[in-house]
């Protein structure tokens, strides 16, 4: 009986003992994990350290409820805490892939240049400072403006064609400038799509063709064509002076040369030819446009089949100008001059400006780039630069994306244009 009691009394010892030791060791595991836990916070790599301690943490809270439900023998124990390891690692695996995947993502994305960076890397937006401070104006919708402008550039296309050759001052390469005998040149042989005419006006009230306000550098006289009636003005010799100048041009012809009167250049062409005229200085002939719309009324040159074949530009660097031919008829196709070194000082509100009236803008041609070309088109502009005579400038600039171009030597513009096709 008493050898019963002691192997009961021993047995019960002994299972107290291994209930002891369980517990030491789930608390012993317990206190490992949160010393664990502890050192990954404090880790500096938050991204890695924050995706392992939701998985120590869903690990730590299965292991207890297992603990606390079971009660594993300490081999259990030992099982479940290796199988925990191999959990913990395989966790913290993932996670550094995941934080290395996002390091490479955030790279990408600051190599990456966004829509900002092309505008502002843009040649265009180097221009000027005012061009960037208005740069959200390309970004706008189609002002009233911008849509009449496309109407009138499509009731307005001109000749029809891509490239447009304007003779500037008829065929001057070859003949003397604003002369019948160059204007002749100019559309009877070299195959021009515009005379161009720049416009003065005489004492007595007449519209002539002549560049300067004085009759000094093309003719034998001197002195200001307001100076001049047209009688006087008439006895001037306008060729020889060429012929001393181009030897290699020259022509017996060419001496005694009139300066002609718009109303004379009409007459000869009439309709066969397409005109590209210019207020030269407005300001100093007050009733100029007026007087250049009856002539061109007078002429036929105003009706509706007229102003759609494009047989009538008119072009001044007078914005005032302009905006008064407009006004006395909007539907005559209208272009903007702009000086060297113009351009690039415009920013979209000047040109927004512009184009209430104008539908065509006609820069000097070394201020043009591939991208303000691009611009303007955008914007619903011809281009028409002035004055190109190179045959590597005129392809250069076809290039870009101009409409046409002022040229003294018409002909070379169209073997360059025939070449492109």
């Amino acid at each position: 009986m008493k050898n019963a009691k002691r192997i009961m009394v021993t047995s019960m010892t002994a299972l107290s003992l291994s209930l002891l030791a369980s517990t030491a060791m789930a608390k012993a595991d317990e206190n490992t994990d949160s010393t664990q836990k502890q050192n990954t916070i404090q880790s500096p790599n938050d991204s890695t350290q924050q995706t392992q301690d939701n998985t120590q943490e869903q690990t730590q809270s299965a292991t207890n409820s297992t603990t606390e439900t079971t009660n594993p023998s300490p081999e259990q124990s030992d099982t479940n805490a290796n199988t925990k390891q191999q959990t913990d690692n395989q966790s913290q695996q993932k996670s550094q892939h995941a934080n290395q995947n996002h390091s490479e993502s955030d790279n990408q994305e600051q190599n990456t240049p966004t829509p900002q960076d092309k505008v502002n890397k843009s040649p265009q937006n180097n221009t000027t400072t005012n061009k960037n401070e208005n740069s959200s104006t390309s970004a706008r919708p189609l002002s009233e403006a911008t849509e009449k402008s496309a109407k009138n550039k499509e009731i307005h296309n001109l000749t029809g064609e891509k490239f447009t050759t304007i003779a500037h001052r008829g065929a001057s390469g070859y003949a003397p400038e604003h002369t019948l005998y160059s204007y002749d040149k100019s559309h009877n042989e070299l195959g021009a799509s515009y005379i161009e005419i720049d416009l003065q006006m005489t004492k007595d009230g007449h519209l002539v063709a002549m560049h300067d306000e004085t009759v000094d550098r093309t003719t034998n006289g001197t002195g200001r064509v307001d100076s001049y009636t047209l009688e006087e003005l008439k006895k001037l010799d306008a060729g020889s002076k060429f012929n001393e100048q181009h030897p290699e041009y020259a022509d017996e012809q060419y001496k005694g040369a009139e300066v002609p009167t718009l109303d004379e250049i009409l007459d000869r062409y009439g309709t066969d030819a397409n005109y590209y005229i210019e207020t030269k200085s407005p300001d100093v002939y007050p009733g100029m446009e007026e007087k250049l719309l009856d002539t061109l009324d007078k002429h036929h040159m105003l009706t509706n089949q007229s102003l759609k074949n494009g047989h009538v530009m008119i072009q001044s660097f007078s914005q005032a100008s302009l905006e008064k031919m407009h006004n006395l008829n909007s539907d005559v196709p209208l272009v903007r001059l702009l000086d060297k070194g113009e351009l690039p000082n415009l920013t979209d509100q000047d040109l927004e400006s512009i184009k209430n009236t104008a539908i065509g803008v006609g820069p000097e041609y070394s201020d043009l780039t591939k991208d303000n070309v691009q611009h303007l088109k955008e914007m619903g502009f011809l281009v028409h630069p002035f004055t190109v005579n190179n045959k590597a400038d005129m392809e250069r600039l076809n290039s870009y994306g101009v409409d046409g171009v002022f040229t003294n030597y018409a002909d070379v513009y169209k073997q360059v244009v025939d070449e492109s096709k």
